[in-house]
Order: structure tokens, then C-alpha cells, then sequence
């Protein structure tokens, strides 16, 4: 079994997905509107895995719910992560945790997307 899809609700979703498109090579692959009127944008990599859904409710603000903790972004070498990381440092973007080693030896760092949603980068 593998993960299908992440869902994310925001107030902006052009914002949201213009973020995950320039730092993380996203690509829109679908539009639509849903049965509630909320407009939905799926997103893929080019390199397949996961896709992301992101959700804009209208007419009602954007709630969080409890049950999301991250996504998190494969680059394929510590060096990538440094560097995407130095990346997205100097647009703005904020670090939550720099890149290090945790405990098990997993290498990551996580970041805030735009709507503060945490996002692990890892090798």
C-alpha cells in the first residue's frame, strides 16, 4: 500500500500551489469544483509518488482540524536538502528545524508552507 494523495485546506490556493510548484516541481494535473462548490487542485511531481489535493472552501474560512502532522519531500541526497533549504531561507520561507541528523539518523529538515502547514525535507 502507498500513499495516494495529501489534503490541504487554505484560504489562497493559488498562493499554495504557486509554493509547491516553484520549491517542490509540482505540476497541476486537475481542477475542479466540488459537490460543496470548494475549488480542488490536484498536484503531482513529474517524478510520480504522492499527489497533493489542495482544497479552497468558499464562502467559509479555512478551519484546521486535528490529524495532519507533515508531508514530507524526497530530494535524493543530504547535499539537496542543504540546498533546497539554503533556497527556500533566502526567498522567506520559513525554517522550522534546520537540517540535521535525528536521532534514528534520519537526515531532515522541516519548513512552513505559506498556510504554516509543516513540510519535512529529507534525502
Amino acid at each position: 500500500m502507498t500513499i495516494e494523495h495529501i489534503a490541504i485546506t487554505t484560504a489562497d490556493i493559488d498562493r499554495l500551489s504557486r509554493f509547491y510548484s516553484t520549491y517542490f516541481g509540482m505540476q497541476a494535473e486537475t481542477e475542479i469544483t466540488g459537490s460543496t462548490g470548494a475549488r480542488i487542485i490536484f498536484m503531482h511531481s513529474p517524478e510520480g509518488g504522492a499527489r497533493i489535493e489542495l482544497m479552497q472552501k468558499t464562502g467559509t474560512p479555512c478551519e484546521r482540524t486535528h490529524g495532519y502532522v507533515h508531508m514530507a519531500f524526497s530530494t535524493g541526497s543530504e547535499a539537496n536538502v542543504d540546498a533546497l533549504i539554503q533556497r527556500l531561507q533566502a526567498a522567506g520561507v520559513s525554517i522550522l528545524r534546520q537540517p540535521r541528523h535525528t536521532p534514528s539518523g534520519t537526515y531532515l529538515a522541516t519548513i512552513a508552507d505559506p498556510d504554516g502547514n509543516p513540510v519535512e525535507i529529507v534525502p
